[in-house]
């Protein structure tokens, strides 16, 4: 499985606490990116470098930035996929 997560609301990450996998951060989420891996540990957290770039936001070891090709890998290859809105 792979989550999308779009929103900054983590409320909705609360049922998938034991979740460890992938996780793509996208519009809203990355602005959440380290309380995301600092309650989700297990999450493998991902963001795009397009909305790392457009968010302003400084480089961290919170998450990975990833192109649009490593974005379809990973949703090929974690199936399904969950978005969260």
């Amino acid at each position: 499985m792979l989550i999308q997560i779009l929103t900054d609301d983590l409320r909705p990450l609360q049922q998938y606490e034991s979740y460890e996998g992938p996780v793509i951060l996208l519009q809203d989420a990355v602005y959440v990116a380290k309380e995301i891996k600092v309650s989700y540990p297990g999450f493998d957290v991902y963001m795009l470098e397009s909305e790392f770039l457009a968010s302003g936001i400084k480089t961290s070891d919170y998450y990975n930035i990833i192109q649009p090709e490593q974005w379809v890998e990973l949703c090929a290859n974690f199936n399904p996929v969950l978005t969260i809105q």
